[in-house]
């Protein structure tokens, strides 16, 4: 091991907030060349795509790459998600054998929200995310999170549901702390911005409720790297809200760190150019 790794004290932070950080992994500028591939990747993708009706055994993926699938597009991406200052930390939360199973470019407009949620992908299989700024990313465009949230025995997808209401109505601070006042009278939710800046990143547990906004008048872009043990069986979601329906190809996954004696998931190499 390298000396990349949580103080006991961000271990504990992580399992009591859900979240640690922010770390640095490159220089702001440094970050932002990195946009430029990937919006490449991103434009070889079928995009951010749900088909609108699912025939069962029909592979939506199967010629075209999943949206989250850019570390396996791309030398440079994939290599982001291999640096020792993000596999170190995740290995004391995940244990030595490790898959990246997603690299996402998320972009968000000016004055855009991104409603309340979680990952749905981690009530499937156990893992955890990072979430890199790229470009444009502050305190005030990057993630919104309630700290210890991953702990409720609820998400918001449940009380959207339970409410009748569209996922848009969950996007403002408001509605989400007014819907938990109902469900959860005895948590006293706080929201959190996470200081995050281009070229710094946070770890947190996909079951965490967050959100986004962007504030600004530019366009800011992160970057997600999802990671998971190799016993977890990775597939590829076609929709999200449950029940989930999955494509039958296999997500590619991209073995980063230690071995996999499962054989569950479908192992890809990386990149070489």
């Amino acid at each position: 091991m390298s000396g990349w790794r949580l103080s006991e004290a961000e271990r504990e932070h992580f399992e009591r907030e859900g979240w640690v950080g922010p770390f640095r992994l490159f220089e702001p500028a440094e970050a932002r060349a990195l946009e430029p591939e990937l919006a490449r990747c991103f434009a070889q993708t079928r995009g951010y795509f749900y088909p609108p009706d699912v025939e069962p055994g029909d592979s939506y993926y199967g010629e075209m790459p999943w949206f989250q699938s850019l570390h396996t597009l791309s030398f440079r991406l994939a290599e982001v998600g291999r640096r020792s200052e993000v596999l170190d930390r995740v290995e004391q939360l995940l244990g030595p054998d490790l898959l990246q199973w997603a690299g996402i470019r998320f972009e968000q407009a000016p004055r855009a929200r991104l409603h309340w949620h979680t990952d749905t992908e981690y009530d499937y299989w156990h893992g955890l995310s990072a979430w890199l700024g790229i470009t444009h990313t502050t305190p005030e465009t990057a993630l919104k999170i309630i700290p210890g949230s991953h702990r409720y025995a609820m998400d918001p997808e449940v009380l959207q549901r339970e409410h009748g209401l569209e996922m848009d109505a969950l996007s403002t601070d408001e509605a989400i702390l007014a819907l938990l006042a109902d469900a959860l009278p005895k948590v006293t939710p706080r929201i959190r911005r996470v200081p995050v800046h281009d070229g710094e990143f946070v770890l947190f547990n996909g079951k965490l409720w967050h959100a986004s906004q962007n504030p600004s008048d530019l366009e800011r872009v992160a970057m997600g790297l999802r990671y998971s043990a190799p016993d977890q069986k990775i597939r590829i979601p076609l929709t999200y809200m449950p029940p989930l329906v999955f494509d039958p190809s296999p997500a590619p996954c991209l073995l980063v760190r230690g071995e996999d004696r499962f054989g569950v998931n479908r192992i890809v190499e990386a990149p070489r150019c």
